[in-house]
């Protein structure tokens, strides 16, 4: 973590204040977006996409990087992450949604949302451990680990709405103060920061993500920063062991030689 995001991370007071300017300019913010919180759905990725669908957008009604809304939940009946995998929540989990549209002007649009998230995940969270012994990682292609223990988990999923308008929802699984007992491999946030509830990592990270929205420079540095590659890869050529990762770009080798993945396979593609 550099050291202006160190500086700024001190207190929740503080916290992204330093970029308040770079929020305004951008003019679309996450802040600024319609808000719900429900106690129980289906899944707030599947709750957001119905929103936007319903929402009546025009081209000419948004501009690029427009969030249309956030959802969040108390619990999901079913929830799920990338490849239809099942995503199992808790009480003390913060399940969180956001809905953006734009018009096609920027094929890699919903990766940068993912780099983005995946880097605001990043910073919320060792904004908790400043002055603390403890490090987060970005394990690609979307989850976030401390000490190789899944924390959160992120998931993009596109879809056309009408008039040539792309809907792109962002769905967001943070274990704040518990885990699911049937996860080993996971770990909650407030095993190591015992003061963080659902509401304050929230707001961390709804910041921290307009920041990064922002700047796609910066995205990228915290991003590749915080980057650890995974033992295994499953790929169109078979499982491998990622080898380098460089400009967006995994190489991975497999028996069947080797393979190049970019970051848009976080994006599930639903026509």
């Amino acid at each position: 973590m550099n050291a202006t995001l160190s500086k700024i991370c001190v207190s929740d007071r503080k916290l992204f204040s330093g970029w308040r300017k770079m929020r305004e300019i951008f003019g679309t913010s996450v802040e600024k977006a319609e808000r719900h919180h429900l106690t129980e759905v289906v899944s707030t990725q599947d709750e957001v996409r119905v929103r936007l669908e319903e929402a009546g957008l025009s081209r000419e009604a948004i501009s690029p990087w427009h969030v249309i809304t956030v959802v969040t939940a108390e619990h999901q009946t079913a929830g799920r992450g990338r490849r239809r995998k099942k995503w199992v929540d808790t009480q003390g989990a913060l399940l969180l949604s956001a809905g953006f549209a734009d018009d096609l002007s920027e094929k890699e649009f919903p990766a940068r949302v993912g780099k983005s998230a995946a880097a605001a995940l990043l910073v919320s969270v060792q904004s908790l451990f400043f002055g603390k012994p403890h490090t987060a990682a970005i394990k690609w292609p979307n989850d976030l680990v401390i000490g190789g223990r899944k924390v959160a988990g992120l998931l993009v999923e596109t879809f056309m709405l009408k008039k040539q308008l792309r809907g792109t929802v962002l769905g967001i699984g943070v274990n704040v103060t518990d885990v699911p007992k049937e996860v080993t491999e996971a770990v909650a946030l407030n095993a190591f920061s015992p003061e963080v509830t659902k509401d304050n990592f929230r707001i961390r990270f709804l910041q921290a993500f307009d920041v990064m929205l922002a700047s796609k420079a910066l995205t990228r540095t915290e991003y590749e920063s915080g980057l650890v590659l995974p033992a295994r890869v499953q790929t169109a050529k078979g499982e491998g062991k990622p080898i380098s990762y460089d400009g967006g770009i995994i190489t991975v080798e497999t028996k069947s030689g080797r393979v190049e993945l970019t970051d848009a396979d976080i994006i599930s593609w639903e026509g």
